[in-house]
């Protein structure tokens, strides 16, 4: 299917942003007008995360996973155990692993 592209998007650029824009289109091995409609499509559809935003969601994540399932345990009255705690620990780690929310690098945590 071919799509035809006939609207237009134009905005100025100093000197030094045309020089990074243009570089990172050369990087890619596209035209500056490719490289800007992917960096626009791809910012518009929000699928773009950096690393740091990325970690930082998985950590949320992870906080409000163990925050719920500690005040679940308080209201029933039942007192965690350390190894409880680090299954907790451990399970919101690994769903974080799970759904890509840590890059490779990143290591869980383990408290003794």
């Amino acid at each position: 299917m071919t799509i035809t592209l006939s609207k237009s998007v134009s905005t100025k650029l100093s000197g030094s942003q045309y020089a990074i824009l243009s570089a990172g289109a050369h990087d890619r091995g596209l035209s500056v007008s490719e490289h800007s409609r992917q960096i626009i499509i791809t910012a518009l559809s929000g699928k773009q995360l950096n690393e740091q935003t990325q970690i930082l969601q998985g950590e949320f994540k992870a906080l409000r996973s163990i925050i719920l399932n500690i005040i679940f345990a308080i209201i029933t009255g039942e007192q965690l155990t350390k190894e409880q705690m680090q299954y907790l620990i451990n399970r919101a780690d690994q769903e974080n692993y799970s759904r890509g929310e840590y890059p490779d690098s990143a290591e869980g945590a383990k408290y003794d």
